[in-house]
């Protein structure tokens, strides 16, 4: 009889397990993640749908705190148990701050100064002996070069690097940056016959200027990102060195539309003195940044935004903001095609592609010129365009704002 009375209980355990297996809340805990993730002051994400038998067990939970509460300020561990007894998931927890941003979408002026004369280009040239020359490419001096000195002296600009290189033939030690690398280059510049210069027969640039769109400021420092790109030379391709910089709000003038094959582009304008609003410090990866001289107030936003976390972006409809003609930022409709699961930064994060019909009668889709404008999903500021697909201009990537906004705090 004893032998019997345990199998009965067997069976029925059996029974009750196999129910479990086969009910919702049991694929629900299937589907929980190993790892949870919890914003400060926000709900833990865990299934409200999960019901007896189940329950979550942390670490440690004090009566009168909510349970994200007590998940976010002191559990470690979340396990989710069977009649309070058998363990049948354990998740990793995950605290992190609630972080929030100024979305931006002002179209902005970018001018960028970089340090010495970068060369973009080689030349040769008739020289008085009636040769062609080219000392500098003869000396080694590639495109993309940065010269940063000459015998020593710092090069202001390319004008001053012109005045150092006309004094004589003498031998000149020229400093180059390339890539990362500093290193010293001998050249002898060589008269030229058509206007009696000594000449190196290079050709350099120093600053460079163009339109794009500002993403986000922090509140407290002012600290802001904008184009979700670097800044690279037209010529060369290469990410540009900064010395300095400044952006400036700028208006939008006109538009090119964007068809199949050929990028469209806002056209604006600045350069005023009263319409500069920050300096510019860095051109990185992820765009360029700096700090404003003073707050801009937001027509959409005014209170700022939350700022989402990679892994709280998901497919599905969302608004981008940018300022395409004289009526400043606007929100339009778009969708979030596919997101990239992502551990660390990367500038193509997520696709979108635009759904607003004003958007798209304006300006085709997604123009050069909007790069750096923010995406907003579920009220958080998710993404920042980055670049338009040139073979169907209503899709695009983006860059997700937690990688730009850690790119702005390292700067």
């Amino acid at each position: 009889m004893k032998h019997k009375g345990l199998k009965r209980i067997g069976m029925l355990l059996c029974i009750v397990v196999s129910a479990c297996n086969l009910s919702e809340p049991m694929r629900l805990v299937g589907a929980l993640p190993g790892d949870i993730y919890i914003t400060e002051g926000e709900e833990s994400g865990l299934p409200k749908e999960l019901e007896a038998p189940f329950s979550f067990a942390a670490d440690v939970a004090p009566a009168d705190a909510s349970v994200s509460q007590r998940l976010y300020e002191t559990a470690r561990t979340v396990d989710v148990k069977l009649f309070d007894l058998v363990t049948v998931k354990r998740m990793q927890v995950h605290q992190r701050a609630r972080v929030m941003l100024m979305p931006g979408g002002q179209s902005i002026g970018v001018a960028l100064y970089m340090p010495g004369a970068l060369v973009v280009g080689m030349t040769s040239f008739a020289a008085v002996n009636g040769e062609m020359a080219s000392p500098a490419q003869e000396a080694g001096l590639k495109a993309g070069d940065i010269i940063l000195g000459v015998n020593g002296e710092r090069v202001k600009n390319a004008v001053h690097l012109a005045v150092l290189c006309t004094h004589g033939g003498d031998t000149l030690s020229l400093t180059v940056r390339r890539d990362d690398a500093e290193f010293c280059l001998e050249v002898t510049p060589v008269q030229a016959a058509e206007d009696g210069f000594y000449k190196l027969g290079v050709w350099v640039r120093d600053s460079t200027a163009g339109i794009g769109t500002i993403s986000f400021y922090t509140m407290e420092t002012l600290r802001y990102g904008a184009l979700g790109h670097p800044v690279t030379d037209v010529d060369t391709g290469s990410m540009l060195q900064i010395d300095n910089g400044e952006i400036s709000l700028a208006r939008v003038i006109g538009i090119s539309y964007g068809l199949q094959g050929v990028p469209g582009e806002l056209h604006g304008a600045f350069g005023g003195v009263n319409e500069k609003i920050g300096a510019l410090r860095s051109n990185t990866e992820y765009g360029i940044f700096g700090e404003l001289y003073a707050p801009l107030a937001h027509p959409i936003y005014p209170q700022g935004v939350p700022l989402a976390y990679a892994d709280e972006v998901k497919a599905g409809d969302a608004l981008i903001l940018s300022s395409v003609d004289e009526n400043g930022v606007q929100a339009f409709t778009c969708r979030v095609n596919k997101c990239f699961p992502q551990e660390r930064a990367s500038g193509k994060s997520m696709i979108i592609e635009i759904t607003d019909e004003r958007l798209l009668s304006a300006t085709g889709g997604i123009v050069q010129g909007m790069s750096g404008s923010p995406v907003i999903q579920n009220g958080k500021l998710a993404g920042v365009v980055t670049h338009v697909f040139v073979n169907e201009p209503r899709r695009g990537y983006c860059v997700y704002a937690e990688w730009m906004y850690e790119a702005a705090l390292s700067q």
